[in-house]
């Protein structure tokens, strides 16, 4: 069983092999269209990655709105993935929300 952490960072998102720190070979074991959704998804939290604490509380909502979509994000992966759990990581809460 792989233990996987899916996350928001600078440019290209991250999914993480948690035993090895190790993206290698991930994206090439999920589908296309999931790879698609998650670099969107990556893009439209990249606004979020540059705010710093202050600019944060005020974005509460738009972060909400992210990490409900990289839950369902990485829930996907999961489920393309069956012999892995994947978590994920907020980057706009600076913690595992799951």
């Amino acid at each position: 069983m792989k233990y996987l952490t899916l996350s928001a960072d600078y440019e290209e998102p991250r999914l993480r092999d948690d035993a090895v720190d190790d993206r290698s070979g991930l994206w090439e074991e999920i589908s296309s269209a999931l790879r698609a959704d998650i670099v969107c998804w990556n893009g439209a939290y990249q606004a979020v990655i540059q705010m710093d604490a202050a600019q944060r509380v005020e974005a509460a909502d738009l972060i909400g709105e992210l990490d409900a979509r990289g839950l369902r994000l990485a829930a996907c992966v999961a489920a393309e993935l069956s012999h892995a759990k994947v978590r994920y990581y907020s980057e706009g809460l600076l913690t595992p929300l799951l």
